[in-house]
Formats: C-alpha cells, sequence, structure tokens
C-alpha cells in the first residue's frame, strides 16, 4: 500500500524587479573599477577649481586665480594617488618635506616608512605620455602653492587622534582595530567631487563610466596602479606584489585577476 504525501508547495517565479538590476549593478561595480585618463585627470582639476571651459593645451588656465587650501588638498591628492597608488591614509599623512621634495624632483618620487606596512617604500614613476607630464608639472606647481600654508602634513585637521573599533572575525572572535575620522571625512569629500564632475560630465554628452559601473572611488586609483605595475614588469607577478608591498602574493593575484578577466583597458602612464 503506497502512502499518500503531500505535494511540496512551490512558491509561484517572482519576475526580476527593478531592485534586483540596481543590486546586480552595484554587485558588479564592486568587481570592477575604471580610471580616469589624465586627459580627464586635468579636467577634474580644473573642474575641482571652477573652471569648467577646459582645454589640455591652453597653459594659462591654472593661473586665473588661487585655489583655496581644501581645492589644493583634493587635487594634490587626486593626482598623487593616480601616479603612486597610494593609499588614501598614506596621502594624507604625507609630510611637508615629503611634499616639497615631491615637487622638486623630476620623477614622481615618494618614500614611505610609515604605512599600513612597516617596511620602507619608494615609488619613483617616470611619466612617457605628453599629458601625463603635464600633469606631473602641474603636481609640482600646486605643491608649492599649497606649502604656503606651512602645515606638517598634506591634510590637517583639529582632531587627528585614532577612534577605537571592535570587529568580529568569522569564528566570532572580537578583535580591537583603529580608524582616523578625519581621513575617512577627507575621503568622503573627494569621493563626492569625483561624482559632481562625473555627473557634469554626462550632463555636457560624455559618459566616462561603462552602463555596468556606477561609481569611480579613489581606492580605483590603486587598483588600477597594480595593473599598471604588472604590465610594466611584463606581467611579473612577484616582482608587482614586492613593489607595491603587499603582504601576501595572492592578494595581489586577486587584483590582476579582476581585471584580466574583465578585459579592462587601463592606459600606462
Amino acid at each position: 500500500m503506497t502512502l499518500w504525501k503531500k505535494p511540496p508547495i512551490m512558491s509561484p517565479k517572482r519576475e526580476k524587479s527593478k531592485g534586483d538590476e540596481v543590486g546586480r549593478r552595484k554587485k558588479e561595480s564592486k568587481k570592477e573599477n575604471i580610471e580616469l585618463t589624465p586627459k580627464q585627470i586635468m579636467e577634474f582639476l580644473s573642474y575641482n577649481k571652477g573652471v569648467k571651459r577646459f582645454n589640455v593645451n591652453k597653459k594659462s588656465w591654472y593661473k586665473s586665480d588661487k585655489m583655496t587650501k581644501s581645492q589644493l588638498e583634493i587635487n594634490i591628492t587626486v593626482v598623487i594617488q593616480y601616479f603612486t597608488g597610494l593609499r588614501m591614509n598614506e596621502v594624507v599623512k604625507l609630510t611637508y618635506n615629503q611634499l616639497k621634495d615631491l615637487a622638486s624632483s623630476k620623477k614622481i618620487r615618494v618614500t614611505l616608512s610609515k604605512s599600513k606596512t612597516p617596511k620602507t617604500r619608494l615609488i619613483s614613476i617616470s611619466p612617457k605620455d605628453r599629458t601625463a607630464r603635464q600633469l606631473k608639472s602641474l603636481l609640482a606647481k600646486m605643491i608649492k602653492e599649497w606649502l604656503q600654508y606651512n602645515q606638517p602634513y598634506l591634510v590637517v585637521s583639529s582632531n587627528m587622534k585614532p577612534k577605537e573599533k571592535i570587529l568580529k572575525k568569522k569564528n566570532g572572535k572580537e578583535y580591537k582595530t583603529y580608524y582616523y575620522p578625519y581621513i575617512n571625512n577627507f575621503n568622503a569629500r573627494v569621493n563626492k567631487k569625483l561624482r559632481e564632475f562625473l555627473s557634469y560630465k554626462e550632463a555636457q554628452g560624455e559618459e566616462i563610466l561603462p552602463p555596468h559601473i556606477e561609481k569611480l572611488t579613489t581606492h580605483a586609483f590603486r587598483n588600477n596602479f597594480i595593473v599598471k605595475l604588472y604590465r610594466v614588469t611584463n606581467n611579473d607577478l612577484s616582482k608587482t606584489k614586492t613593489i607595491i608591498q603587499h603582504s601576501d602574493i595572492k592578494l595581489t593575484d586577486r587584483y590582476i585577476t579582476k581585471y584580466i578577466a574583465n578585459d579592462v583597458s587601463i592606459p600606462i602612464f
């Protein structure tokens, strides 16, 4: 005798909503980033300065009027991140002497002794692209203007003390970590300016980001710098890991694989 079994209740197939599509795009946007070209970086600098009409071949736009300290901090940060791939917390802590040496050097040269990794790092880049060379020259001018403020670090806040934060590992154990609110706030300011710039370019009919990428953040400069190093070193993963000072080569490989798999085109310096 066969016992009757109640058939399982099958929920009706739900159609994908607009919210699902937005969630998918956000998930994909975390996997990829897109980088601005040297010309677009210069356009961003002029936009942040308040110069809407920009001609990359016209050198006099910089002399039109001086930038505020806030504009200088943002513009210098973006250019340094583009050329060096430094983390935000490393850029804002660049000292007066480090920036002075950077302005006088023929190369993009930064030596770090205190960063996320305790080892000393030397970042030295010599731009070959014509627009990139102009960008390097402009960086030196902006730094010399910033030096007049006589600040100990690139970004100075009234409260630069770290705050404690409790996080949990996957195994449930708690551990302490520290963060700097003023760095997070400054990073948010730069990201906001990048979003405003992209919206401005879109209003002008120029689409910088592909359809499936929703945002451009400051960390994208580091992501793309690692890929550039990988190409310059003839796809040498170990050498790239050494230069960028990752603690584990698997982390470097994760950056590289993300771009190679998605065939993202990133311009070399």
